[in-house]
Order: C-alpha cells, then sequence, then structure tokens
C-alpha cells in the first residue's frame, strides 16, 4: 500500500517541473508572465473628458499632464494597472474611448 502512495507522489514530483515550465512558457509567449511585477505607461494626445471616468474603473493613474501650447492639445501620461501590458491596456481603452490617440508601444519599466 505504501509503495502505490509512493510511486504517486514520485510521479507527481516528477511531472510537476514540467507543468510550471509549460505554463510559464506559455504565459511568455502570450505577453503576460510577469505583467504584475513589470509594469508601463501610456501616452494620450488631446485625451476627451469621458477618458478619466474609464481611468479610474480601470485603476489607471494619472502620472503627469504636459500642455502642448503650440499645437493647441495635452499629453497625459497613465500608468498600466498591475495584471496589464501596455499594448493591452491601449487596446482597452481605446474599446472604450473611440477616436483615442494612444502610444503603448514603449514599454517602460516602473521600480515602485
Amino acid at each position: 500500500m505504501k509503495s502505490i502512495k509512493l510511486r504517486f507522489i514520485a510521479m507527481g514530483l516528477t511531472i510537476l517541473p514540467f507543468v510550471l515550465a509549460g505554463w510559464l512558457f506559455a504565459s511568455w509567449l502570450a505577453g503576460s508572465a510577469f505583467a504584475a511585477v513589470e509594469r508601463g505607461e501610456l501616452i494620450i494626445i488631446d485625451p476627451p473628458q469621458i477618458l478619466y471616468k474609464y481611468t479610474d474603473r480601470f485603476g489607471f493613474k494619472v502620472v503627469n499632464a504636459v500642455a502642448l501650447n503650440s499645437l493647441d492639445m495635452k499629453a497625459v501620461t497613465l500608468r498600466v494597472p498591475k495584471g496589464h501590458h501596455p499594448k493591452s491596456a491601449a487596446i482597452l481603452l481605446r474599446n472604450y474611448v473611440p477616436g483615442l490617440i494612444v502610444d503603448g508601444s514603449g514599454f517602460t519599466k516602473i521600480t515602485k
């Protein structure tokens, strides 16, 4: 009886590293393996007022706002919430705010 239990435990311990390695590799391919650790920023040009409703709802934080006086526009920098990649966060905001000009290609590590 003990030998059967030990065999199951040994099989489980043998298979477990491969399952974890596969999960990490699949998460890395999906672009979200360590998204909760590394956070990025989005730059939004001339945001409409409705944007701030969705930034609060989804957990974005306004880091910086700069007036572009020569263009009569405003640039806003948003910190991406934990668990989101900047590109997926940009797509999320574009789905809720039509006509939004947002750049999520510059992935910036934030150490905080």
